[in-house]
């Protein structure tokens, strides 16, 4: 009986506004990494196979925000940045000035 009320307790708790909501977002892999994934897999498979126009995929800021915490995370880069694995607001502008000057084709 007692394990029975535990359970429609955590049940209930799990009904609270938004918490479904906040444990989609937490779990929801970015769309740009969605596609490098895909694209691993079939490279994997297939290690011949030629990709044209990744532009698209450059688009994508995710996948430039999870190249920097890689190599921030990286002892041997040069790459500085904060302790936690957290993007302050002036990298994450550097990081997308970084973006928009490759895909413009500026990047020297």
């Amino acid at each position: 009986m007692e394990l029975s009320i535990k359970k429609k307790q955590r049940r209930d708790k799990d009904k609270t506004p938004g918490s479904r909501n906040k444990l989609k977002e937490q779990n929801e892999t970015p769309k740009g990494l969605q596609i490098l994934a895909k694209h691993w897999q079939t490279c994997y498979k297939n290690p011949n196979r030629i990709f044209y126009d990744l532009r698209g995929i450059l688009k994508q800021d995710s996948i430039w925000f999870a190249a920097y915490l890689k190599l921030k995370s990286n002892k041997g880069s040069f790459t500085q940045g904060p302790d936690e694995d957290d993007i302050d607001s002036l990298t994450k502008n550097r990081i997308l000035e970084l973006r928009e000057a490759v895909l413009k084709n500026k990047f020297s």
